[in-house]
């Protein structure tokens, strides 16, 4: 602030003048400024409620949607008949008494009562009353909602995004019809819990912090316990991030595969590292001692009945996940120019090619196993794929090793930004929640599809448009055939309906 002082203030009539018409001028200048920001900050807004115009009617169909499926099967169906009554349980305020078939932890249970008391509590209506089936199916919608939300901001935050961009919300919408985790949003399933959960850990460690990726991992596992797998997998991109910081190494890190392990391997082998690996990974360690503690405790990773979830050594999961995915991100995993460059570079290595396809027969041969679920329960999508194609004929699942191939090199291409270290973490979790996997299960594949497509190199318009029309349409056939097809058993006299 100027301060006038006797010695130099006139009051001159012109004097007086030119000083009015200067702070006259400075006032008026910052009216303009003021108006101008704000008017900006007015356009800047466009775009968030654009987002949150998108949000919204994601929400509003998934509703109306929740209902119609509700209306069409009101009393539990599948799993449900463990999970609704265990639930039910908890609302009792029973939480001694345990269904010996139900095989995941009672994360959901426990979320669902947290959710519904202070509601029960407004209405002032007994807990156990309001639970529902349908009250309890709310639940996912919840989950959905918060999804929405997470996926936008860890794909702005891993493409450093501009927050006002909407292609992020584009994205998250399509992510979120992901057909395998959208038709579960209406019923009482674990999936949309787990990956809620899993989703925030991933957006707090992509923040560095370390706190709260190592909670919500750890809620994770309440929901289902190979969720441990993509803890693990936060605390390897974390130690990657760490390792690329050391600028020392770059050239060493962006050489080749081997060449990261082998820095990798030399920074966490050097003394003077082991305290900020300590500071950074030592809670993503505790959960994972936790986990450690309760498989032994338990005899093994699998609660309630173990006998039809043994681990096995199924190499030909990843094929099958290669595949799925394929499938789904078709619009991103397949074009003219992916082809003619798969083409060009499997010419260019016919030796390795030869190799790889060789080592793929020899997986599939030695390697193939077929659960009994697979076989008998026509229910599920898998049983008609395994038996319209891979039954058809005994050398289908050899003819098909080109086309997984194909997908393996499409998906590798399509995460080309991301570093050798990230990769090599990614893929040796992805080979630990799949290979061990006995049965041939679309939902396994949910976490490392999602935490794929959220890391692939930004798409055009017009291909998020065609993923977004994909996973429509396989939703509005999948819950057509869902509501509208029903059909029986001999044996039973309960309604079967198809699902995924």
């Amino acid at each position: 602030m100027q301060t006038f002082r006797p010695s130099n203030y006139h009051c001159s009539p012109s004097h007086v003048s030119q000083r009015w018409h200067q702070a006259d001028e400075i006032h008026v200048k910052k009216l303009d400024d003021k108006f101008n920001s704000l008017l900006n900050s007015k356009m800047d807004k466009k775009l968030p409620m654009e987002r949150i115009a998108v949000s919204a009617i994601f929400v509003l169909v998934t509703a109306v949607v929740f209902f119609q499926v509700d209306k069409t099967q009101p009393t539990p169906y599948m799993d449900e008949i463990f999970h609704v009554p265990q639930a039910q349980k908890y609302c009792a305020g029973n939480f001694t008494e345990w269904d010996p078939m139900i095989t995941t932890p009672p994360g959901l249970y426990l979320m669902s009562v947290a959710l519904i008391q202070p509601i029960s509590q407004l209405l002032q209506v007994e807990l156990e009353d309001i639970c529902t089936t349908q009250v309890l199916r709310m639940t996912n919608i919840f989950f959905a909602v918060v999804n929405i939300f997470v996926l936008e901001a860890l794909y702005r935050k891993i493409h450093d995004k501009n927050p006002s961009g909407v292609a992020s919300s584009i994205v998250a919408v399509n992510i979120s019809i992901l057909p395998t985790l959208y038709f579960f949003t209406n019923l009482y399933y674990t999936d949309m819990g787990s990956t809620c959960f899993v989703l925030l850990a991933y957006l707090a460690a992509l923040h560095k912090n370390s706190l709260l990726a190592a909670l919500f991992g750890a809620l994770s596992l309440l929901f289902r316990q190979t969720n441990i797998v993509w803890v693990v997998f936060l605390a390897g991109v974390t130690f990657a991030r760490l390792v690329e910081k050391d600028t020392s190494q770059s050239k060493q890190l962006n050489k080749s595969p081997l060449s990261a392990i082998q820095v990798a391997a030399k920074f966490a082998l050097s003394p003077k590292n082991w305290p900020r690996l300590v500071w950074t990974l030592w809670l993503y360690g505790v959960v994972v001692a936790c986990f450690v503690a309760f498989v032994v405790v338990n005899n093994g990773i699998v609660l309630g009945d173990k006998s039809h979830h043994q681990a096995v050594i199924h190499i030909p999961q990843l094929f099958y996940f290669c595949a799925h995915t394929l499938g789904f991100l078709a619009p991103i995993l397949i074009s003219v120019g992916k082809v003619s460059r798969f083409l060009k570079t499997s010419s260019s290595r016919p030796g390795r090619v030869f190799l790889g396809l060789i080592l793929m027969a020899v997986a599939v041969h030695q390697f193939s196993y077929v659960h009994k679920y697979l076989l008998a329960d026509n229910r599920h999508i898998p049983f008609y794929i395994w038996r319209k194609i891979y039954l058809r004929h005994p050398w289908v699942r050899y003819a098909l090793i080109p086309g997984y191939l194909y997908a393996g090199w499409s998906i590798s291409d399509s995460l080309s930004a991301k570093s050798h270290l990230w990769r090599l973490v990614y893929l040796v979790c992805l080979v630990v929640a799949c290979v061990p996997q006995k049965l041939l299960e679309f939902r396994y594949f949910i976490l490392p599809l999602i935490i794929l497509r959220l890391n692939v190199t930004p798409q055009s318009k017009g291909r998020l448009l065609g993923e977004f029309l994909l996973f429509s349409a396989i939703n509005v056939v999948m819950l057509y055939l869902f509501m509208s097809k029903p059909f029986m058993w001999e044996d039973s006299p309960d309604i079967q309906r198809f699902m995924w």
